[in-house]
């Protein structure tokens, strides 16, 4: 994707922080959980029992949404833990209201 995720928002909150997706194997294996739990992918856009390459593309396109603006899905790291447990997203409605929805899951 050539974007610098060094450049793109973090936030740092106690022992959590928001950062964007690194596309790696420690995120993988979070989404890939996430995949399997019954309540998350039936909620959210996260595909149910995704093979590595559709949970890839799925942490691709949330990446390019915060880098085009159209939204921000951030992975929550537990600092303490040393790991990513979950993940949050705000969206615009894409109808120009100045309206935005947001999700999470742990």
């Amino acid at each position: 994707m050539g974007i610098a995720l060094e450049a793109l928002p973090h936030l740092d909150a106690g022992d959590f922080r928001l950062r964007p997706w690194a596309i790696d194997d420690r995120d993988l294996a979070l989404l890939r959980e996430a995949s399997r739990d019954p309540l998350i992918p039936p909620a959210s856009s996260v595909p149910a029992h995704g093979a590595d390459d559709e949970l890839r593309a799925y942490m691709e396109r949330n990446l390019a949404r915060l880098v085009d603006g159209a939204g921000c899905q951030f992975v929550i790291d537990d600092l303490s833990e040393r790991r990513p447990i979950g993940s949050i997203t705000i969206l615009d409605d894409g109808r120009n209201r100045g309206r935005a929805s947001i999700g999470y899951w742990v």
